[in-house]
């Protein structure tokens, strides 16, 4: 009750908030965020959208979100006195590193949910690609099945390592988790490549 009143109270002062699909990525990006543009951004929910709803409708927000997430966002905060802007990402030193050691000719599974894979999938393929283009390794993007059909697929030597959206990484079976060949997408906020998203939101740094 304590967390949930002092979360109302901090919404209830704030004008800036980022989103993503689950609470703790948003608020690591929206510290990243804060930290670069040294202004408050509070991370929520895309379900959390809803408690917006709840501040005074003359306060004018501004929503900060991915480019994937843009469509769904813009939706989701109908209604409310808001614009909504996208922001650049950029895959972090740690994926950087998880990629660039592995083999040439190995083959990478990017593992969505049902609906990701049928929105997003060609553009999440389309920016691992770019992302690696100097990589001699092979992107593909999968809907999830089963554990079982993942941990086969690895064990058959079908790919040397899968890359499991953020989404699904909190509901996975820990000991999939841990296994060497299996990581998550891990992105970063991009400075650079959100001046226009700065300027747009009227942020002066």
């Amino acid at each position: 009750m304590l967390y949930q009143l002092g979360l109302e109270q901090e919404h209830s002062q704030q004008r800036f908030f980022y989103t993503d699909i689950t609470e703790p990525l948003a608020r690591e990006r929206a510290d990243q965020i804060s930290r670069a543009w040294q202004i408050t951004i509070v991370g929520l929910s895309m379900d959390q959208i809803k408690t917006l709803h709840e501040l005074p409708p003359e306060i004018p927000l501004k929503i900060f979100t991915s480019y994937y997430r843009y469509g769904e966002v813009s939706s989701l905060a109908g209604g409310l006195n808001a614009e909504v802007i996208p922001v650049g990402l950029k895959f972090t030193d740690a994926m950087i590193k998880e990629v660039t050691r592995l083999p040439d000719g190995a083959v990478i599974e990017i593992i969505l949910d049902e609906h990701d894979f049928a929105s997003y999938g060609g553009l999440i393929l389309a920016n691992y690609q770019r992302g690696f283009a100097a990589k001699k390794v092979t992107f593909k993007v999968r809907a999830l099945t089963t554990i079982n059909d993942l941990v086969k697929r690895l064990k058959s030597g079908e790919c040397q390592l899968m890359i499991m959206s953020n989404k699904l990484w909190d509901d996975l079976p820990t000991d999939f988790k841990r296994l060497k060949m299996v990581t998550r997408a891990k992105m970063e906020f991009d400075g650079r490549a959100s001046e226009a998203a700065r300027l747009r939101a009227g942020i002066v740094v």
